[in-house]
C-alpha cells in the first residue's frame, strides 16, 4: 500500500489537466454539504468555498501564479469574478478577517469519511497545481485526512 507521501507525490506529478479534473470532481462531491454549511436560506456554498481556498493557499503563506490562476478559475466558475490583480488582496483579506482554519475544521465536522477524502483531494490538487507541495501544505492535507 502506498504511503500518503507517495500518493501526494503522484498527485504533484500529474498534469494540470488531471489536477483540474480532480478539483472539479471532488468539488462536486462536497458541494451539497457546502450549501448546507453556509446556513443561509439561499445558501450556495460559494462563500465557504472561498474560505476553504483561502485556507488551502495560506497553508504555506504563498500564492504563486499557478495557484492564483486555479483559484481565480474556481472562483470565476462559481460566480465570483475577482480580477487576478485583486486576488492576493482579496484572499489576504479573507485570511485576516476570518479564522479560515476554524471554519475549515467546523466544515470538516459535518462531513463523513468519503466527503472528508473528497475535501482533502480538492485541497491537495489546488495546492499541487504549481507542481510542488510544501511541508505546511502536506501537514494541512494530512490533518484533513485525520
Amino acid at each position: 500500500m502506498a504511503s500518503i507521501n507517495e500518493i501526494l507525490q503522484d498527485l504533484v506529478n500529474q498534469s494540470d489537466e488531471e489536477k483540474m479534473s480532480l478539483i472539479a470532481s471532488n468539488y462536486k462531491d462536497i458541494y451539497p454539504k457546502l450549501c448546507r454549511f453556509d446556513n443561509e436560506p439561499n445558501a450556495d456554498g460559494h462563500y465557504t468555498t472561498m474560505i476553504i481556498l483561502a485556507a488551502a493557499i495560506s497553508a504555506d503563506g504563498e500564492l504563486d501564479q499557478y495557484e492564483a490562476a486555479v483559484v481565480s478559475s474556481i472562483m470565476g466558475a462559481i460566480g465570483y469574478d475577482i480580477p487576478d490583480s485583486q486576488l492576493p488582496k482579496t484572499m489576504r483579506g479573507v485570511c485576516e478577517n476570518i479564522d479560515v482554519y476554524r471554519v475549515l475544521a467546523d466544515f470538516m465536522d459535518t462531513l463523513n469519511t468519503s466527503e472528508r477524502a473528497s475535501l482533502a483531494v480538492f485541497i491537495a490538487a489546488v495546492c499541487a497545481i504549481d507542481d510542488k507541495l510544501t511541508k505546511n501544505e502536506v501537514a494541512l492535507i494530512k490533518d484533513l485526512l485525520g
